[in-house]
């Protein structure tokens, strides 16, 4: 009997964990069973406060999107990066063009590709620093 004293008091935190393990997949889970980024499981827990933030959140996530791909993005890239539907990303997309930030081409494809002059100016020079470095350690070794 003095074993299972220790037990039951350890059944309510069981129980707790299993709640909380439950809620957590609830809430980081998104559309189709996909996993949630955690901005969206901060926007899930505390609506009111990213209505106020309006667009400004989304457009900042589409740039770093467009730095994470290289410069330059299409409709479905914005779609599985952000996890927002076609729509939306059409739209989104669509008001960011301003011609100097963000520009819009056809390919060879016919796909509209969304091009972020500043975002591919930063990388190239980043990779242009990491060349000459590189070069320099190459003199360096020989």
């Amino acid at each position: 009997m003095f074993f299972f004293g220790p037990l039951a008091m350890l059944f309510p935190f069981v129980v707790v964990l299993i709640i909380m393990r439950l809620a957590s997949t609830v809430l980081f889970s998104g559309e189709q069973g996909r996993p949630r980024s955690p901005f969206d499981a901060r926007r899930a827990l505390f609506p009111e406060y990213y209505e106020k933030l309006g667009g400004a959140d989304t457009q900042a996530r589409v740039f770093q999107t467009a730095h994470k791909l290289g410069g330059s993005l299409t409709v479905s890239d914005v779609v599985i990066e952000l996890g927002i539907g076609i729509e939306e990303a059409e739209r989104l997309l669509g008001a960011m063009v301003d011609n100097s930030r963000v520009r819009v081409d056809v390919s060879e494809q016919g796909l509209l590709v969304y091009d972020f002059p500043e975002v591919r100016a930063r990388l190239d020079t980043a990779r242009a620093t990491q060349q000459k470095q590189q070069e320099q350690q190459n003199d360096t070794d020989a």
